[in-house]
């Protein structure tokens, strides 16, 4: 039986369940709904389309530079001036702020620089003291000390709908890839199917290859779903998205949860305990990678993130589908998931052969 017999066997085992159908439709869709349209006006898009105005760290006076870094942990800054002659409205926008939906707008005056702060609705009391202590700050710089380079570029700052948007597709991978793999394999091997299935002349390697093929076709079929519901119900706009890059981040996204599904199926002892485990991992790891919230305002969850698996998946996703972004751009994230990618091979690996009596 080659790859493409065995790929149709297991896409159609997989949709022959009623419960596999929900898991794969109506599950995620329902999901990106309640949590979209609960805070779709959460934060409106500000900046839509505007000339902007770029300001490198090193142009900042000392002072100002420091304390605004030392407050908002500010890298880099962009300015989006209402017209590129009179500049009077300017936006500070870095890579933290963005991903959290805070903007720093600041009004040039005669004498001083008036600066707000554009956060979540309802959290204003919490910034307005930090906000007047740096009106007292800043208030002693004048217009002329900020030396500033033009470039105009054009940027849209996402709504809430718009951010969740690549979490709902990690967490539909995780869905299919956890459940669909490391709980079904589990199941077939408490029902003594594998044990059947591996007694004929099929190999384990096609075996898997036709799984996770199989798996991937399923992902596209929901990200297509997904873009659906987004475009007519919300009617949010995306960036001109790189088919090619966001194929590729799909693929690999797909490799590393399947992995992650693998290494459940290969350590569990039953299909009950696979299904604690994969609740228990893809919960926490959908919570504390920024899938659907912003965690770089917490110095504990943004520390936490950093040894999820699925974060920089959730980061490549987001950049590529929102910013437009290269993989230029994020060669550290990359390398982070080839680096799970591999981890996560050698783990399943070695549990294959050391338990390869139990797994079938």
């Amino acid at each position: 039986m080659n790859i493409l017999k065995l790929f149709k066997y297991n896409l159609l085992l997989f949709v022959r369940e009623k419960q596999n159908l929900l898991l794969l439709t109506l599950f995620p869709v329902i999901i990106y709904l309640i949590i979209g349209e609960s805070f779709r006006y959460l934060v409106p898009a500000i900046m839509s389309g505007e000339n902007i105005v770029i300001i490198s760290e090193d142009e900042l006076p000392t002072d100002y530079k420091s304390y605004l870094s030392s407050n908002f942990s500010i890298k880099s800054f962009e300015t989006a001036p209402k017209n590129k002659n009179n500049v009077d409205d300017i936006y500070y926008i870095s890579k933290q702020i963005k991903k959290g939906f805070q903007v720093i707008n600041i009004n040039y005056k005669k004498d001083y620089i008036d600066l707000k702060l554009y956060t979540v609705k309802g959290y204003e009391f919490i910034f307005n003291p930090l906000i007047q202590k740096i009106n007292l700050q800043v208030s002693t710089y004048k217009k002329q000390e900020m030396r500033f380079k033009e470039e105009t570029l054009k940027i849209k700052i996402p709504n809430f709908a718009i951010f969740i948007f690549p979490g709902i597709i990690i967490m539909s991978i995780l869905n299919t890839c956890l459940f669909g793999i490391g709980t079904e394999l589990a199941n077939f091997r408490e029902k003594g199917i594998l044990k059947r299935l591996f007694i004929t002349p099929i190999r384990i390697d096609t075996f898997l290859t036709s799984y996770l093929l199989s798996r991937f076709l399923l992902i596209i079929l929901q990200v297509l779903l997904i873009f659906v519901v987004n475009k007519f119900l919300f009617k949010t706009g995306l960036a001109d998205i790189n088919i090619y890059s966001l194929c590729l981040m799909l693929f690999l996204t797909t490799i590393l949860a399947t992995l992650m599904g693998f290494l459940i199926f290969s350590i569990s002892n039953s299909f009950s305990s696979a299904v604690s485990l994969s609740n228990y991992i893809s919960m926490p790891m959908l919570f504390f990678s920024g899938a659907f919230f912003p965690v770089d305002s917490s110095p504990i969850f943004s520390k936490l993130s950093l040894i999820i698996p699925i974060t920089p998946t959730v980061n490549l996703l987001r950049s590529i589908m929102i910013y437009n972004d290269s993989f230029g751009s994020y060669v550290g994230q990359f390398a982070l998931i080839v680096f799970w990618i591999c981890l996560f091979s050698i783990i399943s690996l070695y549990s294959w052969k050391i338990k390869n009596k139990q797994l079938i």
